[in-house]
């Protein structure tokens, strides 16, 4: 039984690993692309893509957010450590467990407010496109809900494996 509960949850932690990666690739592919026929036509035709910067706003949000959850997921966030590490184990232990919880409530704190924000953006449309900028918004909670799932399933390892000197 525990054995299936485990393979669940690692084809449940595959799939949110692949899709924090096909955001990100998507994304940044989007915007090179975008950029790239943006600097042809403004150089080359002489003439801009109005609408492009509207897009480029989207893809860009939402590289952070889903680029945050897979740094999260590969541990590369920095941290500061030269203060904790003058503490012993059990105040280590301690402060990194008390910063996990602070920085724990700080995203789910951001993931309710970035839904509440998209689910009350009404009919507010972009200039250009007129895409609904629920559209854009969306991409915060989605973001912030794949973060918490990451960093919820590292705090464990974050709070009692000292991490090695960088140095």
């Amino acid at each position: 039984m525990n054995d299936s509960k485990h393979r669940v949850f690692k084809k449940i932690d595959f799939g949110v690993g692949a899709i924090e990666d096909v955001g990100v690739g998507i994304t940044f592919l989007g915007i090179v692309v975008l950029v790239s026929v943006g600097i042809f036509y403004r150089y080359i035709l002489k003439a801009g893509i109005m609408w492009a910067p509207e897009i480029q706003e989207i893809l860009a949000v939402s590289m952070v957010m889903f680029g945050c959850a897979k740094a999260t997921r590969e541990a590369g966030h920095t941290e500061l450590n030269s203060i904790i590490k003058m503490l012993p184990r059990k105040g280590r232990v301690v402060v990194r467990a008390l910063t996990s919880l602070a920085v724990l409530i700080f995203m789910v704190v951001f993931f309710v407010t970035s839904l509440k924000y998209t689910l009350e953006s009404g009919n507010l449309k972009t200039i250009m496109l007129r895409i609904p900028y629920r559209f854009f918004y969306m991409f915060l909670p989605i973001g912030m809900g794949l973060n918490v799932y990451e960093f919820i399933k590292r705090i464990p390892q974050r709070v009692m494996i000292d991490p090695p000197d960088e140095y």
